[in-house]
């Protein structure tokens, strides 16, 4: 007795779990293709819809940038100076230093308000790792000047 020619015996389960591995892949495909388009869907406008800052915040974020840089590299030395500090925020400034408060070294410089005369904001810039070199620095907005 011959076999009559065929396809062979194992051939059937090896192409069906191809097929199965290839559905799941465009499943999962479909699933991610889902799951990123609901995301844009609500981060997208979220993002449009941030106001808008004032003119006058970005001047003064400007500022303090500008003042949180030089401080950074006035302190690369270790030191901070008086001549660096002046140089790094100007003359309308108060050092508060470590003691006072229970506090790290602070910092604060008061800025004029463009286009409005006798108005000004102040900046804390903290020292939370001391006065050393590369440590960091950060600041934050007062809500009254305590100067």
């Amino acid at each position: 007795m011959t076999r009559e020619p065929g396809p062979r015996a194992g051939a059937a389960p090896l192409t069906k779990w191809l097929v199965g591995c290839v559905g799941a892949v465009l499943g999962l495909a479909a699933l991610a293709y889902v799951v990123v388009a609901v995301w844009f869907a609500y981060a997208v406008p979220a993002f449009f819809d941030r106001p808008q800052p004032s003119d006058e915040q970005v001047t003064l974020d400007k500022k303090a940038g500008l003042t949180r840089f030089r401080l950074q590299e006035a302190l690369k030395d270790g030191k901070l100076t008086d001549a660096e500090i002046t140089w790094a925020a100007g003359e309308e400034r108060r050092m508060e230093e470590e003691g006072e408060n229970h506090r790290p070294p602070r910092l604060v410089v008061k800025y004029a308000v463009p286009g409005k005369k006798d108005s000004f904001r102040c900046v804390a810039f903290a020292f939370p790792d001391g006065l050393k070199a590369g440590k960091r620095i950060t600041s934050e907005q007062l809500d009254d000047c305590p100067f």
